[in-house]
């Protein structure tokens, strides 16, 4: 006897299209989440009416599945602020400039646009897989941007853009992995864009509602607060268990990240290669600082509120964009910058996180009225993010995305073929794992 057709672990977006698209062809669906809510690494946080996106942030327009859902379910989305001044500092040197190039010097700039076209030409045939690593295979990120760029505030900016995209330095992360990245995302211009890029636009009321709104629409309501501790199969189907309870289904999706399946007893045990990608792949390090005003005074001053630095504890600051009135800004720290961030008390991290704001920006901001903060790395059952990579000395897995486990498949942004580590991504995963069921014929109406 089944209690479901398909259990779906996991209430990130992934897991509720993946439950979404199978309700639609009528299937009943179980989804079980570890949390006290749904969303994932979607997390909106509200300071009156005014919202920031805590986990993922935006969208671009070539993300076309997140781009219909976010119409679907009617959640408006809006362009990020760009008018204005921006500010870059780039190995303790400060540059203002306006649009998208910076105003560095005539060497650097050189030396990026020609290192962004020998990426382009590395990263063009690049893909997930082992057989498609070629001959980088067995280099570091950091190797290969020595190959790249030849200046040092060239190599510190795409060391600063690496940690933005992974939460990870240079040093950390495959080169087969970071190409494969690259592509799957649409090349580094449209990745490091806002206007025309993929921080393009952000969603009114935040990234979270969509979960939300998905989840709201599910006959079964999500069993939050469900944490799973084993799977069991046998020939007939899958026993999912939290605690001392139980549920039955022909098939299962697992929503989460590759190396939270190690906090999972499996029954017969994962495969050799799937063992490995849990065990291989790491989830980075990501923190955001939100430090609210008054109002926004660096739009009087004339700067959007767009920051970028390759060195101290943020490596961007953005315009929150309050509705209300009041100032908002968002840092965020990635990589080791956000451990060395971690290790402070609450306190030093505000004084950091502020003092770096008012580097960029203006002495202004050290005046919050209020602040608060997120580590991704401390957020049970998620544990980093914003996706998991492959690191250094570890090789691509020989099947991507990873075929099903027996009636187990895997959704989440971590197995996306394009758009991977981001939310249009994670809807390619579930629908993905959605139709892998139904076309197993296994599970019928």
């Amino acid at each position: 006897m089944y209690d479901a057709d398909v259990i779906v672990v996991g209430a990130g977006l992934a897991g509720l299209v993946a439950a979404r698209e199978l309700e639609r062809t009528g299937l009943d669906v179980l989804v079980v989440e570890a949390a006290d809510r749904v969303g994932g690494k979607t997390l909106t946080a509200h300071i009156g009416d005014d919202h920031v996106d805590l986990g993922a942030h935006w969208i671009g327009p070539r993300q076309a599945r997140i781009i219909a859902l976010a119409a679907e379910l009617e959640v408006p989305t809006r362009p990020q602020p760009v008018t204005g001044k921006n500010v870059l500092r780039v190995n303790g040197r400060r540059h203002v400039f306006r649009g998208s190039v910076p105003a560095l010097n005539p060497v650097t700039l050189s030396d990026l646009s020609v290192g962004a076209f020998r990426l382009w030409r590395a990263h063009r045939r690049a893909g997930f897989r082992a057989a498609a690593a070629g001959p980088v295979d067995s280099q570091t990120a950091a190797e290969l941007a020595r190959q790249v760029f030849h200046t040092r505030d060239a190599r510190a900016l795409v060391n600063m853009f690496t940690g933005l995209l992974l939460g990870a330095d240079l040093e950390d992360v495959s080169a087969a992995y970071l190409l494969a990245y690259l592509r799957s995302g649409g090349g580094v211009r449209f990745l490091s864009e806002f206007k025309g890029g993929a921080q393009q636009d952000f969603f009114v009321g935040g990234a979270q509602q969509l979960c939300e709104r998905i989840a709201a629409r599910l006959r079964c309501p999500v069993a939050t607060g469900t944490r799973v501790t084993g799977v069991v199969q046998d020939d007939d189907g899958v026993t999912v268990h939290a605690g001392e309870s139980a549920w039955r289904a022909r098939r299962c999706v697992m929503a989460m990240a590759p190396p939270l399946l190690t906090r999972i007893g499996f029954t017969p045990a994962l495969t050799q290669a799937l063992d490995r990608l849990s065990r291989q792949t790491r989830l980075g390090s990501y923190s955001k600082y939100v430090a609210v005003y008054e109002r926004p005074w660096w739009r009087e001053q004339g700067y959007s509120g767009i920051g970028f630095a390759t060195d101290g504890p943020l490596q961007m600051v953005v315009d929150g964009c309050a509705d209300s009135g009041r100032g908002i800004l968002v840092g965020f720290s990635t990589g080791a910058s956000a451990r060395r961030m971690a290790a402070l008390d609450a306190a030093d991290r505000r004084a950091a996180a502020v003092d770096a704001m008012a580097e960029l920006l203006g002495p202004e901001a050290a005046a919050a009225t209020d602040f608060f903060e997120i580590e991704w790395a401390d957020v049970p059952l998620i544990e980093g993010g914003p996706v998991a990579f492959v690191p250094s000395g570890a090789g691509l897995p020989e099947h991507f995305p990873p075929p099903p486990h027996q009636h187990v498949h895997w959704a989440g942004t971590d197995y996306a073929v394009r758009n991977n580590g981001y939310l249009d991504g994670a809807i390619e995963s579930g629908e993905r794992a959605a139709r892998a069921i139904v076309g197993t014929g296994a599970v019928t109406t």
